[in-house]
């Protein structure tokens, strides 16, 4: 395992224990668990002292704020409580794994919260990065490859028979067959939508399967499926003007894509409210103006603390 994995994996099975032991004392079996996890090297040791830390900055944070620390106090909601602390303890957590400079040190393009840079390659591909995504490029005499590191990225690919490309996001491999498309590099799935002509989407080491204009495909991390549904061209590429076309999507979706654009965190603790779904086009390029929007026509409310907004039902 790469260590930048094992590391990762660290804090988040440290994570998990602080968050667990949160709730209550752990039973025998538990407890066993937990102390061989510990001592099974000084990097959990430390992992799990940061994780405490964080976890306690994230329960002083609530203290200070008279609005949470009443909605805490109500004893008929102690899961309230867990999740609104769990939330901010996440953005902490959030600086192992996405600062932007351990991401400038490998990409070579990482596009800021307030831009969607236009970048022309060196073989004449151009193509475009929305807020907060990041690319690495690896050409050579006989391969034009883009890594999507994070985010979404719109490609017009230049023609070169002796050098196909391709974009490579998590499992996926995208093979530009002259063609002009889109891909997606979410927390949960991988989506790629062709614009113009056609592309080879590969999953591992298989064979590929042939996307044409107009496919959208959506690749399931956990369940490693492949879903090929129409796309609708306009929508595939709203984000480009700053829009969201939403078409029954879950309220987490949406509040992703906006969190993308602030400067911050966004989190909506409340699970059912996050699986709420809206429908209608959306304007992103203000953030707090599209959260408002929301918070009027959800009916429900916006709560700050520092760079932290919590969207939670009325």
């Amino acid at each position: 395992m790469p260590d930048s994995q094992s590391r990762r994996q660290r804090h988040e099975e440290a994570a998990g224990w602080v968050l667990r032991q949160s709730r209550g004392p752990l039973g025998p079996a538990e407890e066993a668990a937990f102390q061989a996890w510990l001592t099974a090297s000084a990097a959990n040791r430390r992992s799990y002292e940061s994780a405490r830390h964080l976890f306690g900055a994230a329960g002083r944070a609530i203290a200070s704020d008279p609005e949470l620390s009443a909605f805490e106090a109500n004893p008929a909601r102690p899961r309230k409580k867990i999740a609104v602390m769990a939330a901010v303890f996440a953005v902490g957590l959030a600086g192992f794994f996405w600062a932007d400079g351990p991401m400038r040190l490998r990409a070579d393009v990482v596009a800021r919260i307030d831009e969607l840079p236009r970048v022309t390659l060196d073989d004449g591909t151009v193509l475009q990065l929305n807020a907060s995504s990041a690319i690495s490029v690896d050409f050579d005499a006989e391969n034009r490859s883009v890594h999507l590191l994070r985010g979404q990225a719109y490609f017009e690919v230049a023609p070169d028979r002796d050098r196909p490309f391709s974009v490579i996001a998590g499992d996926t491999t995208v093979v530009a067959l002259g063609t002009a498309f889109v891909v997606r590099l979410g927390l949960n799935d991988i989506e790629v939508t062709v614009t113009d002509h056609s592309v080879l989407l590969k999953l591992d080491d298989d064979d590929g399967t042939r996307m044409e204009e107009g496919q959208r495909g959506n690749y399931n991390i956990a369940g490693a499926q492949l879903e090929i549904t129409p796309a609708d061209r306009n929508r595939a590429l709203a984000w480009r003007q700053g829009k969201l076309v939403l078409d029954d999507t879950p309220i987490a979706d949406v509040i992703a894509e906006i969190d993308n654009r602030f400067a911050g965190r966004i989190m909506v603790p409340d699970e059912p409210l996050s699986q709420k779904r809206l429908s209608g086009t959306l304007d992103v390029t203000d953030p707090l103006s599209a959260l408002s929007f929301l918070e009027a026509a959800l009916d429900v409310r916006m709560l700050r603390i520092g760079p932290l907004i919590f969207i939670r039902p009325e």
